[in-house]
């Protein structure tokens, strides 16, 4: 690159820069609780600059005051949730990536990564399940029969644990196969969706036989209020130019120690080309790129 290159491509940074200073100091309103529409258009007009394509009405405008969520997730833990959702505990299995407790027609099996699963002994064979979600488009909306089953089965298992005014999940769809249905839902924590939160619920005879996701088991012991940065400011700090599909705020885990993990408001930013990037909403930190 020559002199002349360098010289205008630090020109249209230092301008992006100060647009992006500006911006923050003047684009909220005065309740400082929500960025105003102008401001959201000349965010727009600054990403640009920057190669970051994005509509001013994708940008969400509110301000967020979500809590940090300190979480443990040790075996003592999910050992007494298991007893008291499952009762007699029969038997413990150690895993090469977790742990199995099986009481006489049931078992749970909890995940280092955070996942559990559950299903009827007779059923055992979780291979025999998928544990991903197909493509959006071949959902069929939940029925109302499933619809119940899904409510009364998520609150069974939120009720052995001390989230059960915090959690509650959005409704994806449901498919069919043979004589079972699979049941799709998004977990939300106080609202905010989940990282890899799906929970996909396998339903045979109305009655659950298997059930895969993630958090419903583990504590909550504190909370943390905290200030952060808001989209646009999340935006900035991508790094390659991208088309913006889609920008929202989620709960990401952030492993401390094997035992213990916050969930941090973060900035999740889809690209058009289904790339998607995580940013921590408190310190801007890349979390995640795939």
């Amino acid at each position: 690159m020559n002199s002349s290159s360098i010289k205008n491509f630090l020109i249209v940074l230092l301008v992006a820069v100060n647009l992006y200073l500006l911006f923050s100091l003047t684009g909220a309103n005065p309740s400082n609780h929500e960025l105003s529409s102008e401001s959201l258009e000349n965010y727009e007009d600054a990403l640009k600059s920057k190669g970051i394509y994005v509509e001013a009405e994708q940008i969400p405008s509110e301000k967020y005051f979500n809590s940090i969520i300190a979480v443990n997730c040790s075996v003592q833990n999910r050992l007494s949730a298991a007893k008291q959702y499952l009762g007699n505990i029969l038997a413990e299995y150690s895993l090469p990536n977790g742990i199995t407790f099986q009481s006489e027609d049931a078992y749970i099996s909890f995940f280092d990564d955070g996942k559990f699963e559950y299903g009827l002994s007779k059923h055992y064979d979780s291979s025999t399940f998928s544990w991903n979600s197909p493509a959006a488009s071949s959902f069929s909306p939940i029925t109302k029969e499933n619809r119940k089953i899904i409510e009364r089965t998520f609150s069974q298992l939120i009720s052995y644990s001390n989230n059960y005014n915090k959690f509650s999940f959005r409704e994806l769809g449901q498919t069919e196969n043979d004589d079972c249905v699979t049941i799709y839902v998004e977990l939300l924590t106080y609202g905010l969706p989940v990282h890899d939160g799906l929970i996909t619920f396998i339903i045979q005879d109305s009655k659950p036989v298997y059930i895969f996701g993630k958090y419903l088991f583990d504590s909550f012991n504190e909370e943390f209020t905290g200030e952060y940065i808001d989209a646009p400011s999340a935006l900035f700090l991508v790094e390659n130019a991208i088309s913006v599909e889609d920008i929202h705020m989620i709960y990401y885990p952030v492993m401390t120690d094997s035992d213990n993990y916050f969930l941090i408001p973060s900035w999740k930013i889809i690209s058009s080309d289904g790339s998607s990037f995580i940013f921590d909403g408190v310190s801007g930190y890349k979390r995640t790129q795939y």
